[in-house]
């Protein structure tokens, strides 16, 4: 529940990149208050999803909460739960669960292994398969993840 509402604070601090206090390649850094991320949104996607819009990725800092690279992987339609989530960086699969209309990989290592692997990957792919059969997959550049990670680190410390 902790991670649901991690991705609705992200939501609402990171659904429009045009607020952006630091832009790395296609990342960029946010800072709220006692929160910090690092977002992207997709470079391109494939297939489509009806009612779908604005999909992205943000790892957050929440120095009030002890929150400290949790990944968020936001679908854009509502019902993601009831269908499937699929992860690679540079096609190394990563488990995650649906939950709302997002996708977690597990707290810990599991966590920390997809960040480590984006941090040294070029590209990160979601495909999202709805409860009815629709596809979509998302590509996501990795080109400045790094510093917009390390930003959102620096600043909420």
């Amino acid at each position: 529940m902790i991670k649901y509402a991690l991705a609705m604070a992200a939501l609402a601090a990171a659904t429009t990149f045009a607020n952006a206090e630091t832009q790395n390649g296609d990342w960029h850094s946010y800072k709220q208050d006692a929160k910090c991320w690092a977002a992207s949104a997709p470079v391109r996607t494939e297939g489509s999803i009806a009612g779908r819009n604005g999909p992205y990725l943000a790892i957050q800092n929440d120095t009030s909460e002890g929150v400290r690279g949790s990944v968020a992987i936001v679908s854009g339609f509502d019902g993601s739960a009831e269908g499937e989530a699929k992860v690679s960086v540079d096609g190394e699969p990563f488990e995650v669960l649906p939950f709302a209309n997002a996708a977690f990989p597990q707290s810990g290592k599991p966590e920390t292994a997809m960040v480590a692997a984006m941090r040294k990957g070029r590209e990160m792919s979601v495909t999202w398969t709805t409860a009815s059969g629709e596809t979509a997959t998302d590509f996501y550049s990795l080109d400045g993840f790094t510093a917009s990670l390390s930003q959102a680190n620096e600043d909420c410390r």
